[in-house]
């Protein structure tokens, strides 16, 4: 919860915090302003670093996405890190580290001592592609493409999946919540979904709880017609 991110990292004189403030998966709940800026406080107070993980920061869909914390550090303590492999494709393996301005000839040793960095060629290309302003418009494109078939799947889900499951659309990301009504199990559920050809994740396997919530994650992104949502509901329905 947003409330207790603050609590467990100042009570344990932490060195680090590791946040994903855009997007905290499984159920896309983001840092509020206060938040973030008291996370910063504790980190200029404690000396500490906050690594920031953009998860799926990009796609988001009731909003205009969240500035990063970063662009909120005003004392260098806040290190940005993203990766490529979901807003472009899995193979490109290239990922990134934005640090503060004192730190980037420590990074640029670490680099250079253990041969860190990606295929020179792959960052040349990507970095044109950035710069000429074709990955700007590639996002924007994709967001637009995901919202539809996020809403395509989410109402043909609700129709056909109704009286058992409560789909939750969420802000951001790549998948479905779909709540398990009744006495249902996720886990039971997912098991019998993969032994019949679909894929899918239990949200009581992430929790901590020892009565964490029941539900499923389903992705959302390849599904690009209302039949084949409506299909999947209706596989879906067949084993519950």
């Amino acid at each position: 919860k947003d409330a207790n991110i603050l609590v467990c990292v100042g009570g344990r004189a932490a060195r680090a915090a590791v946040v994903t403030p855009a997007h905290q998966s499984p159920l896309c709940v983001s840092l509020s302003l206060p938040r973030r800026l008291a996370l910063l406080d504790w980190a200029r107070q404690a000396g500490a670093w906050v690594i920031e993980d953009d998860y799926d920061g990009e796609y988001r869909y009731v909003s205009r996405p969240l500035p990063a914390l970063q662009s909120l550090d005003r004392d260098g303590r806040v290190l940005y890190s993203g990766t490529f492999s979901k807003v472009m494709f899995p193979a490109i393996r290239l990922a990134y580290l934005v640090v503060p301005p004192a730190l980037v000839e420590r990074f640029d040793a670490i680099t250079r001592t253990f041969s860190a960095s990606g295929p020179a060629l792959m960052q040349h290309i990507v970095a044109d592609f950035m710069n000429e302003g074709h990955f700007a418009r590639h996002i924007q494109r994709m967001r637009r493409l995901y919202a539809e078939r996020r809403q395509i799947a989410a109402d043909a889900l609700s129709s056909v999946l109704g009286a058992h499951l409560q789909v939750e659309p969420q802000p951001g990301g790549m998948h479905l919540v779909l709540r398990m009504k009744g006495h249902h199990t996720d886990r039971a559920l997912i098991r019998r979904m993969r032994e019949h050809g679909m894929s899918g994740l239990a949200l009581s396997e992430r929790g901590t709880l020892p009565h964490a919530v029941s539900a499923l994650l389903l992705g959302f992104t390849n599904i690009d017609t209302s039949a084949r949502a409506r299909e999947l509901a209706r596989r879906i329905l067949q084993l519950i």
